[in-house]
């Protein structure tokens, strides 16, 4: 299972999206894409052990045709000092 911080850091991120992730969410969010269910800030957890979670958060994922759209940019940078420094481990 996603542990508590995994979960907390990708609602952080949803808080504060870029603005290409606002706009692209714009053209996904309702089923708008072919009726596909899209999902924001959706963390991914692969590998790892009983010790350790290894996990990134797609910026958007869509389960039913396992797909996930990562968009780029300096921001992120940016945005992961800033939650890692909000989110106390």
């Amino acid at each position: 299972m996603v542990h508590k911080r995994t979960i907390l850091l990708a609602r952080e991120l949803r808080k504060a999206p870029t603005e290409a992730e606002d706009i692209l969410w714009k053209y996904l969010r309702g089923r708008k894409l072919n009726q596909l269910k899209f999902l924001r800030q959706h963390p991914i957890v692969y590998g790892g052990n009983s010790n350790r979670e290894d996990f990134f958060v797609a910026d958007f994922y869509c389960h039913e045709k396992k797909l996930v759209i990562e968009l780029d940019g300096g921001i992120h940078k940016e945005q992961k000092n800033m939650i890692r420094a909000e989110i106390k481990y």
